[in-house]
């Protein structure tokens, strides 16, 4: 199971308690993956899903708040083993009715811009986001990267959705993919925030663990990389200032230099592995007073 998905699992199980917050789930699905159409017996709704437990909380909220009775659909897909598990609701008087108890004002769900003093409490928007995330939300695995998203049918449902998001204070941006709005999260902080309002605590754990983790080892990596690069970056200097030391030593000879530099000379050359700084205190010198001479013995060896 997708970590995205055991977090749905996980929000199914929560009891929605009253029938405003049901409302406020259902409304977010209706709002995302719902779809209107005729049939047989006149209006037909469906919503679909990706997990079983996703489409039996929403059934268990059609049939304890609203007293709907729907029929469950497993539809396997051709092209892969997933299979996507549809409620449809039938019945013109039963949809619209449904529609108007939820907060819908008419028949029409694709085109309906959702009504913005909707969900005045915390709670509402709570479950609200509850009932968004397990419609069309995703979560990816944070061991690969810091990633939520949810993704919807209209500008509308989507600057809905913004407002309800800014309210809980979480930081999002907004991108059109083909024909769908999708709303992201990529601060970690803002995803465990989320995972916190879903009410995801286990899977919050988990991430969180998980996030102290990666990024312990994210920085001891560049902890090493910066240690690394300074030890190259060392040796190859000592490599550079060696060459001088013997370039100086067959054009003149080393006898040639003053004492000070001599004696850096020496040094460099019996410690081919040292410091700036090791150098220095072997000399019994300042940092500074080893750099000058190294550079003088550089210079004496361009001249040369």
């Amino acid at each position: 199971m997708s970590f995205s998905a055991q977090v749905k699992e996980e929000i199914s199980r929560l009891p929605a308690e009253h029938k405003k917050y049901a409302a406020a789930e259902l409304y977010a699905a209706f709002l995302s993956v719902g779809v209107l159409s005729l049939s047989s017996s006149g209006l037909a709704l469906k919503i679909s899903f990706e997990q079983h437990f996703t489409a039996r909380r929403f059934y268990q909220l059609l049939r304890d708040f609203f007293h709907v009775d729907c029929e469950i659909l497993q539809l396997n897909n051709n092209l892969n083993t997933k299979k996507t598990f549809s409620l449809v609701i039938t019945g013109r008087q039963t949809v619209t009715q449904l529609l108007a108890d939820i907060g819908f004002p008419a028949e029409h769900l694709l085109t309906v811009t959702p009504d913005t003093a909707l969900f005045l409490t915390q709670r509402e928007r709570i479950h609200f986001l509850r009932g968004l995330f397990l419609s069309c939300g995703s979560l990816t695995h944070p061991q690969k990267n810091y990633h939520a998203e949810f993704v919807l049918k209209s500008r509308e449902s989507a600057q809905f959705t913004g407002k309800i998001l800014k309210k809980a204070e979480l930081f999002f941006k907004t991108v059109l993919r083909k024909s769908d709005y999708v709303i992201y999260l990529k601060s970690g902080d803002s995803i465990s925030n989320l995972l916190s309002l879903l009410g995801a605590h286990a899977s919050l754990l988990e991430y969180e663990n998980i996030r102290v983790l990666k990024d312990m080892r994210n920085n001891i990596n560049r902890a090493v990389n910066c240690e690394t690069a300074n030890i190259s970056k060392t040796v190859s200097a000592a490599q550079k200032q060696m060459m001088d030391i013997r370039k100086i030593e067959e054009r003149c000879g080393l006898d040639r230099l003053s004492p000070v530099l001599g004696e850096a000379a020496m040094l460099r050359l019996s410690h081919p592995d040292s410091t700036l700084s090791e150098l220095a205190e072997l000399a019994g010198t300042s940092k500074s007073a080893m750099n000058h001479r190294l550079r003088k013995l550089k210079q004496i060896a361009e001249e040369l």
